[in-house]
């Protein structure tokens, strides 16, 4: 079973890189997220279950290094959503030590001859005990074997601890803000996320420390609780972000207004001589300075969305989506996401075919549906067939572009 949520999982971080990347940059973390956990899947199922010689002396320890970036790429995800700043940061690079020492300990061995690699993997496949004493990078002349083993998903699990320690405190902080109903969305799919990853590092976890306490590999080899978990938690951390699409979005923060440039109400004295009742009164004034330029940005949206549309009508073109609007606006596409979820309460697919029946609409009017198909005023207004065109004149305005017509004639001859 563990080869095929391996193999799925690359899959579809895969898609998931090709396909939300454009859409939120802190997807690529995610995706990547996704890609090095099932790797590393695959690799302990090359090693443990495969018998294969061949793949064992090419996965085997050569690329065992990258599961140490499943943490920082974890934590770079929730820190990106929560900030909206999916850029790396110097300190970043302390996050790829244990990666960085554990490729250059494993140096050695990559580059070591392949006949070596093939009697190691030769061993293994013929008593996977051989794991326990093998000593395949310098790390195993400096360390326990059991702390070698239990090192990846103990790095994973503390950065699974801190990233939700910064999602908390991120909630608490914003609870009183204009993202407090998004919050509560992101906190559903963090949840699952959260409790799925756990539930996966924890079996892992006490299959590593049974299989080295009882010194019998042969827990990985029987079915048993601690393996349904380990498949249960893997499963759901895959397919988890299919069941919260809006994810992919990111999570939308404004950009950043200099307080200076605010005329603020003077104060009597300075912050420091406040007291308590003046700082809270203080704070609140800020909270709400600050939800009035969220606001105000919204707003600036709206009239961007709405120049755009009335100047340049790119809704005529039929392949006009989001991410072009997007381009046009110089807007972050998540942005757009939700001012059009949050604040029009529509999608952007609605917003956009109600201007082009409105177009269609001013095209009858001006008796173009003497010389013009019905299917040809839907082309022109940027409908790619006329069944889309039908489907979406009644939506919005009840009837059929037909009916429409006689109706529109009936009245210009009275």
């Amino acid at each position: 079973m563990l080869i095929y949520l391996t193999l799925i999982g690359i899959f579809l971080s895969i898609l998931l890189l090709c396909f939300s990347s454009a859409k939120s940059k802190a997807s690529i973390y995610l995706s990547l997220f996704f890609f090095t956990l099932s790797f590393y899947g695959w690799i302990q199922w090359v090693t443990l279950y495969s018998g294969n010689k061949l793949l064992l002396a090419i996965f085997y320890t050569n690329f065992g290094w990258l599961a140490y970036m499943e943490g920082p790429l974890l934590y770079w995800y929730i820190r990106s959503i929560l900030n909206d700043d999916p850029k790396l940061k110097k300190g970043d690079v302390f996050h790829i030590l244990p990666m960085v020492i554990f490729f250059l300990t494993a140096l050695p061995y990559i580059f070591t001859d392949f006949s070596y690699k093939l009697d190691i993997a030769d061993k293994i496949v013929n008593n996977t005990s051989y794991l326990a004493i093998a000593k395949p990078t310098l790390l195993y002349d400096l360390l326990p074997t059991e702390l070698i083993f239990l090192s990846r998903p103990l790095l994973l699990f503390a950065y699974c601890f801190y990233s939700l320690v910064l999602f908390v405190s991120t909630v608490q902080k914003e609870k009183d803000s204009v993202f407090e109903k998004q919050l509560r969305f992101m906190s559903q799919w963090i949840t699952a996320l959260f409790g799925f990853l756990t539930v996966l590092v924890v079996s892992h976890l006490s299959l590593i420390m049974i299989s080295f306490e009882m010194r019998d590999e042969e827990v990985f080899f029987t079915l048993n609780v601690l393996q349904i978990m380990s498949a249960i938690g893997l499963t759901g951390l895959l397919l988890s972000p299919f069941f919260f699409p809006g994810i992919l979005y990111g999570m939308p923060r404004f950009p950043e207004y200099d307080m200076s440039q605010i005329r603020v109400a003077p104060l009597i004295r300075v912050t420091q001589q406040m007291n308590e009742s003046e700082k809270k009164l203080h704070e609140e004034h800020q909270k709400k300075i600050q939800f009035n330029l969220e606001a105000d940005y919204l707003k600036q949206i709206e009239l961007k969305v709405e120049q755009c549309m009335d100047e340049h009508a790119p809704y005529l073109h039929s392949d006009f989506n989001l991410p072009q609007l997007s381009v046009l606006l110089k807007l972050p596409v998540h942005h757009l996401s939700y001012y059009f979820r949050e604040v029009r309460k529509e999608t952007f697919n609605d917003f956009r075919n109600k201007r082009r029946i409105n177009y269609a609409k001013k095209l009858i009017a001006e008796g173009k549906a003497n010389g013009l198909t019905l299917e040809a005023i839907g082309v022109l207004s940027g409908f790619i067939t006329r069944n889309t065109f039908f489907t979406a004149f009644k939506k919005f305005e009840g009837i059929s572009p037909g009916t429409y017509v006689e109706r529109t004639e009936k009245t210009q001859r009275i």
